[in-house]
């Protein structure tokens, strides 16, 4: 079985899905003469419904590939750093003047 981590967009986007449809049909039945409240809660849930699966699938993975990409190009600079430095460092002679 896998971890619950690999499929959590997958989750998510299920959870989101089936509150958001729950929502409208509630609001839908309570509401069924007032077609301003209606209108109303019908764009306040599809804004709230784009806005939370525009920033995770968009802004958040956008993020955690920079973020990657930013912790991959150090961990090569490190290592090219520390295989560059072989030779010690040796303190100047120090000459007497006359």
């Amino acid at each position: 079985m896998k971890n619950i981590s690999d499929n959590i967009k997958s989750i998510l986007s299920i959870i989101i899905i089936l509150l958001t449809f729950g929502i409208l049909i509630l609001i839908l039945f309570q509401h069924q003469g007032d077609k301003e409240i209606v209108s109303q809660v019908l764009i306040a849930v599809v804004g709230g419904l784009s806005s939370i699966t525009g920033y995770y699938y968009g802004y958040s993975q956008g993020a955690s590939k920079k973020d990657e990409a930013a912790a991959s190009q150090l961990a090569n600079s490190q290592t090219t750093s520390t295989a560059t430095t072989v030779t010690p460092i040796v303190p100047p002679e120090v000459v007497p003047t006359a």
